[in-house]
């Protein structure tokens, strides 16, 4: 699965090598992640910070911390000032193991693992704020279910 998001990401990377309009930030860091799960602990991951934006695609790998942000990639179906809607992909990196769960109750869950998900994002910004939407779904079929926010 990781060989896959890793070609995935490589493949927009050669398109942003291709595209004069992009814009690049490259960084590192590590992110103290706690699980959306009762009972686990907190886990130590380095992780890289690399966004690359063009018109036509983005490639992102955040570096924060306690937040559900995950690598992603996409492609920019409408991308103006006050408005985007993309079509994505992006690591789902929530993982459980039951096993390791000092809660009882919690040990009675499924086994989950990390994944790859596709969606989509919308994103409108006016001048008395910004309104975001997304959801995707696990597109490897490795969990079940839909992931969903806004903000």
């Amino acid at each position: 699965m990781i060989k896959k998001v890793f070609v995935l990401f490589a493949a927009f990377a050669v398109l942003a090598g291709s595209s004069v309009a992009a814009e690049f930030t490259v960084g590192a860091g590590v992110g103290a992640i706690s699980s959306p799960y009762r009972g686990q602990d907190i886990k130590l991951l380095p992780e890289p910070y690399l966004e690359i934006d063009s018109k036509y695609f983005y490639i992102s790998f955040p570096f924060q911390a306690n937040t559900p942000l995950a690598p992603s990639a996409g492609i920019h179906l409408i991308n103006t000032s006050p408005f985007t809607l993309n079509v994505k992909g992006s690591f789902m990196k929530d993982q459980l193991e039951p096993d390791d769960n000092d809660n009882g109750d919690m040990r009675l869950l499924d086994k989950r693992k990390a994944s790859l998900g596709g969606g989509i994002d919308i994103t409108a910004r006016h001048a008395f704020g910004i309104f975001s939407r997304e959801a995707s779904m696990d597109i490897l079929g490795t969990n079940t279910g839909m992931v969903a926010s806004a903000a």
